[in-house]
């Protein structure tokens, strides 16, 4: 069971990541979410509710198949605008860096 959460707080710290949002405050900051519940979430200490794996999904624009199961793309909607193809390549690279452990954030 921790190592599902540790694998979903990965996904969510390479979400965040890749949508530009470069440290967790900033992120809370910009969907008026509580800073010490996200870092819980994406540091996997705790396990994220519904509500919350919602309100991340919706906020970072992601599938849930990708988040829970790492199933699937990150993005399962047709890619149109040249911001979601670069967000889709920003993906695929943080998680080739996670997969090969040289992804090293705090």
């Amino acid at each position: 069971m921790q190592k599902e959460r540790k694998e979903i707080a990965t996904r969510l710290q390479i979400a965040r990541i890749a949508r530009g949002y470069q440290s967790r405050s900033s992120f809370v900051e910009a969907f008026n979410l509580k800073l010490s519940t996200y870092n819980a979430h994406e540091t996997g200490r705790h396990e994220i509710g519904a509500s919350y794996i919602s309100k991340y999904c919706i906020a970072l624009n992601i599938s849930i198949n990708w988040l829970i199961l790492g199933k699937g793309t990150p993005i399962e909607h047709l890619v149109t605008t040249k911001k979601e193809k670069q967000a889709v390549d920003h993906f695929k690279w943080l998680t080739y860096l996670d997969q090969t452990g040289k992804l090293l954030f705090s």
